[in-house]
């Protein structure tokens, strides 16, 4: 399954907002449904990854272009819009993502029994997960240890955590690909900071090449650094 990044459709973009969603889009797709502790690894590879065929098949924009065109400004704005966009999830969706059941879908049973061991009583809590009841879903959590195996426990979470129909898929990939993009988003921040303090780390350097001194806190140009060399 190919997960999008829906972004609202707006009649003019800047630079940055357009190499910003067009860098998501393609992450939500290279991502596509890696389980959580691989989501980080996916996000750093994408963003390095700068081949002209890579980037063509995934509609990357340049790795150097993000780096120097998109706004810390416009990702700080999209990771708000995306962090709502989580926050407003259906429960049931939260709960997929969180143990991977979407992730895990065409895996053997068996791979799933391990994430759900150590949580006794899931199963008897999907029905509460269906109805967004996170109370409902803690009370199910004490009692289905003594009441069942735990490959069946595991069985019941995957089938009870599964999409039931389109619409439930829909809510199930959009929270997935908002959860993928804010950490795609989290990489991106962290590579431009960097660029920004080499590129600051590199002016001062080109300065001290050039002659200029900092003398008590002061700039000094290489005219008054002359003077002071012949004793003026």
């Amino acid at each position: 399954m190919t997960l999008k990044l829906l972004t609202a459709e707006k009649t003019s973009q800047t630079k940055s907002e357009e190499l910003l969603n067009a860098y998501l889009k393609g992450a939500c797709v290279f991502i596509g449904t890696a389980k959580r502790n691989e989501v980080a690894d996916c996000a750093k590879a994408f963003l390095k990854n700068d081949e002209g065929y890579f980037n063509a098949y995934y509609d990357k924009p340049a790795t150097k272009d993000l780096l120097t065109s998109v706004n810390e400004a416009d990702i700080s704005k999209k990771e708000k819009e995306l962090k709502m966009r989580a926050k407003t999830a259906p429960f049931k969706a939260k709960l997929n993502y969180a143990f991977n059941v979407e992730a895990r879908k065409h895996d053997s049973l068996s791979v799933l029994v391990p994430s759900i061991a150590a949580l006794p009583g899931l199963s008897v809590s999907v029905n509460a997960a269906e109805q967004g009841s996170l109370e409902g879903f803690a009370i199910g959590m004490a009692g289905i240890g003594v009441a069942v195996g735990t490959t069946v426990a595991a069985y019941k979470v995957r089938k009870g955590l599964e999409a039931k129909n389109p619409a439930e898929q829909r809510a199930i990939d959009d929270y997935i690909a908002a959860k993928h993009s804010l950490v795609a988003l989290k990489q991106l921040k962290k590579a431009i900071q960097k660029e920004n303090g080499s590129s600051n780390m590199q002016m001062a350097q080109r300065f001290l090449a050039a002659g200029f001194g900092n003398p008590g806190g002061m700039i000094t140009t290489p005219a008054i650094l002359k003077q002071k060399a012949n004793g003026r």
